[in-house]
């Protein structure tokens, strides 16, 4: 919740955040933004079975060479991300006109957004947000920043709301190496961008 990848660089795929082997995590309130991949994916790349739900997200002015310059659905089966008011605007990519490239089956579900050039799905548009220097439009789409409609206070409340939408599809390829009296954690686990650590996976 609450999150800015911008300004990020790859020379494969995935600049703001690759998902792969069924990483579908939530996203509320994040904005995707001048990310660079120089395969493709720069906002975004879900393989392996990935299918984050994003909500209340923006992805503009981020460049991929190849595909998906905001988000890349690739190898693997069932990569179904679930847009739900976002904005996906201003993006480039070299090689193709799509924003939003999915291969094989992958099926994203995008509903109540604004997506430049338009979008299958429930009730989405093609209008300029007209961002202000924060990348904030004044629709009901996208990145709202600060806003109190985000508290962090609310997060375990918009967490329930919307896992309902969420699919683990690559999950089983995990699990199977797990011993069977561990189960998968419902609790939130929080980050401080500013810890250094030890890089050995205990700090």
């Amino acid at each position: 919740m609450n999150c800015v990848f911008t300004d990020n660089r790859t020379p494969a795929k995935g600049g703001g955040m690759y998902n792969d082997f069924g990483c579908s995590p939530i996203l509320i309130n994040s904005l995707f933004n001048n990310n660079y991949a120089a395969r493709s994916a720069a906002g975004m790349g879900n393989d392996g079975g990935s299918s984050p739900v994003l909500y209340y997200c923006t992805f503009t002015e981020n460049h991929s060479v190849y595909m998906g310059p905001s988000l890349y659905q690739g190898s693997g089966s069932a990569n179904d991300p679930v847009l739900i008011n976002n904005i996906v605007w201003n993006n480039k990519c070299d090689w193709g006109a799509d924003s939003i490239y999915s291969w094989h089956l992958d099926t994203p579900v995008i509903s109540n957004s604004n997506i430049e050039g338009g979008s299958l799905g429930k009730d989405n548009f093609s209008q300029n947000p007209e961002f202000d220097k924060n990348f904030i439009s004044q629709s009901d789409c996208g990145f709202k920043g600060n806003s109190s409609i985000f508290n962090p206070s609310k997060l375990s409340y918009f967490v329930n709301m919307l896992r309902k939408y969420q699919k683990f599809t690559g999950r089983a390829e995990i699990v199977k190496y797990v011993p069977q009296n561990r189960k998968h954690s419902d609790r939130i686990v929080y980050v401080n961008r500013n810890n250094k650590g030890l890089h050995n996976g205990k700090s």
